[in-house]
């Protein structure tokens, strides 16, 4: 019995619970192949992989009002996709749309700040990509069980990691970096740091699987330690600080998980503060594993943080309108890039980002809807005893990490990252005890 009780976390599909109330459960049965390859495959193009590095090589200047036309088309084909299933699903989608409140308001605040955007057109432009990526997220929460969102997550990553592997070894034209970051391997990314921050993601998921699944914990486990390895060579001090820090937030969320108290929630709340700090101070700091050599003000990071705060003073409560901050040299941020004599496309602080972009007002809901994710995520984990209900924790966690080592996270159009954490938040404002999956389930109903 004991080993009929273990969450299955791979390909095969996943017997779900009758007693549901409204909402339709998802299962692997139901959900057609061509459905789960379209979304793989939305998924991988939403990392920004393949498409870019096979198109641009590291002397590539971008316009940063304008974006990538070829994975413009691509997005725009998915998002019309995306409809049609949604229109042939559209109960579940807006049952599952108005689970959380804060996810509706952060989809039309974007909108709405075309009212006051120093650039309406581009504010226009960019929400309502924002608008249509935060809807993918609600559709592949409508369709999948947190397992087979975990599932999906460990065949994407895995062929992501062993395409960079290849791309790397076989093709370093394409996966090896040139130029000032000469050696640093990309993968199937544009830049070693979306290779690092991929790895990251995977280690964690398999790292989950491993302890989740008995059976294939040697198989899973490999691929877990494999994802250090672009990870190691991709160069980068801060994806191998987040590894350790992310090692550590396994443990510290299995603690959570077995703990009926607020002090083991609180700790690691401290926990991750303290990691969050810690990458970002080090994400480019020389004297972390000797891999690069960078001054004493984090590559002028300190000194953008000072200067963007002057900017945030004007506009403290609605910002800027979404994304009307940095437009290169023909918006507020040339007078950022004529100071501080280097040209970063953000502010390398989501939180700033934001602050920027929607204000006070755009930090608090984001702050809301975060804080309410985690409340969720904790209820959830203590209602289950496998680690792979830990994965919205660690999630949670993650997006927090990758949002101040690598590049903005929250609130981003035809993002990867966002998109997942959507998903993890709709699938979370469900009761745990409304909606169970896995085999562990389906058993004990028969028994």
């Amino acid at each position: 019995m004991a080993q009929l009780n273990r969450v299955r976390a791979t390909a095969r599909p996943f017997a779900a619970s009758q007693h549901i109330g409204e909402i339709a459960t998802p299962t692997a049965a139901n959900i057609p192949l061509l459905e789960h390859l379209f979304i793989g495959f939305a998924l991988l193009m939403f990392t920004r992989a393949i498409v870019p590095v096979l198109r641009y090589d590291a002397t590539t200047v971008f316009d940063p009002t304008a974006g990538d036309s070829t994975l413009r088309y691509i997005y725009v084909s998915i998002f019309v996709v995306t409809m049609f299933l949604i229109l042939s699903r559209l109960g579940p989608f807006i049952q599952m749309l108005t689970q959380d409140y804060t996810v509706i308001v952060l989809m039309l605040l974007p909108l709405i700040s075309v009212l006051w955007s120093i650039d309406p057109n581009l504010s226009l432009r960019r929400s309502i990509a924002l608008l249509v990526t935060t809807v993918f997220g609600v559709y592949l929460a409508s369709r999948y069980s947190l397992e087979q969102l975990l599932t999906m997550l460990a065949w994407l990553l895995g062929i992501s990691m062993i395409l960079s592997i290849a791309f790397a070894v076989l093709a370093p034209e394409y996966g090896v970096m040139s130029g000032s970051q000469a050696g640093s391997w990309r993968g199937i990314y544009i830049h070693k740091n979306y290779l690092g921050r991929t790895m990251n993601l995977a280690f964690i998921v398999f790292a989950l699987l491993a302890l989740s699944d008995r059976r294939h914990r040697l198989g899973y486990g490999s691929l877990a330690l494999l994802s250090c390895v672009p990870l190691y060579f991709a160069q980068s001090a801060g994806a191998m600080v987040m590894l350790l820090v992310s090692a550590a937030l396994i443990m510290l969320a299995r603690i959570v998980q077995q703990s009926s108290t607020n002090v083991a929630p609180t700790f690691i709340v401290i926990a991750l503060l303290a990691g969050s700090g810690m990458a970002s101070a080090y994400a480019d700091f020389s004297t972390v594993l000797g891999i690069l050599g960078k001054d004493e003000t984090f590559t002028g990071r300190t000194e953008l943080w000072q200067f963007l705060i002057q900017f945030i003073r004007e506009r403290p409560w609605l910002g800027f309108g979404y994304d009307g901050f940095w437009r290169g040299w023909n918006g507020p941020s040339a007078d950022v890039w004529a100071e501080i004599r280097w040209q970063p496309p953000h502010a390398h602080n989501n939180l700033i980002d934001i602050w920027l972009s929607l204000g006070l007002v755009g930090v608090t809901l984001v702050g809301l809807n975060l804080l309410r994710g985690y409340r969720n995520a904790i209820r959830w984990s203590r209602a289950h005893s496998e680690y792979v209900y830990i994965f919205p924790i660690l999630f949670l966690a993650y997006m927090v990490l990758a949002s101040t080592v690598y590049e903005p996270t929250f609130l981003q159009q035809n993002n990867f990252l966002w998109i997942i954490y959507v998903t993890v938040i709709c699938i979370l404002a469900r009761h745990p005890d409304e909606i169970t999956y896995g085999l562990e389930h389906s058993t004990d109903e028969q028994s």
